[in-house]
């Protein structure tokens, strides 16, 4: 699993639909698709009904959404602060930990 499979996820989830997922996510209806099977097969669990008139999450569904908008959020939150961060080389740099010796 990765952060593109969880904002696909996210974006099938919220829209309801594969097509209208994929015009989101701009990615291949297919693709996306794919992506969504490997997540089930890995969490070895359906997340999503699927209906003549789209996708309908399952409870495992439910609870991924909730997790999956959590993790992004704080990969965004870590990106953010990394960028942020003021930059040392490995010579200067201290570590937080003490160094036996």
């Amino acid at each position: 699993m990765d952060s593109r499979q969880l904002r696909y996820f996210i974006a099938v989830y919220e829209q309801r639909n594969l097509s209208r997922a994929a015009d989101q996510a701009n990615v291949a209806q297919s693709a996306l698709s794919h992506h969504i099977a490997n997540l089930e097969a890995e969490f070895a669990t359906p997340l999503f009904e699927r209906k003549p008139r789209g996708m309908e999450p399952t409870a495992a569904g439910e609870r991924l959404y909730e997790h999956a908008r959590i993790i992004l959020r704080a990969m965004a939150a870590a990106s953010a602060k990394s960028r942020k961060a003021p930059a040392s080389s490995p010579a200067t740099s201290r570590s937080a930990w003490p160094i036996p010796g």
